[in-house]
């Protein structure tokens, strides 16, 4: 009991992942539209594979300016456009 309490404990402190994975691996499609956004200069904070505020509301700033449905997340039109513009 004291032993598995005491995992778990380790566990939340040393728990520094990002927000964003899949299947345990950080997502790789959204850093390279971090990296693209970055480029861009529109901001989206760490290239990191998380979705946090400052991504989301650099990939708005990006679909706003190109007629794109304005959602904040990164969808297949967006993703490809945005790689375009960028590589």
């Amino acid at each position: 009991m004291i032993l598995a309490t005491s995992l778990r404990a380790l566990d939340r402190r040393t728990d520094r992942s990002p927000k964003c994975v899949t299947h345990g691996r950080t997502d790789l499609r959204l850093r390279a539209a971090q990296a693209a956004l970055t480029y861009l200069s529109l901001d989206p904070g760490p290239v990191d594979g998380a979705s946090g505020k400052r991504t989301r509301s650099a990939l708005l700033s990006f679909q706003q300016a190109n007629s794109l449905p304005a959602t904040g997340n990164l969808n297949p039109a967006t993703e490809k456009l945005l790689l375009a513009q960028a590589f």
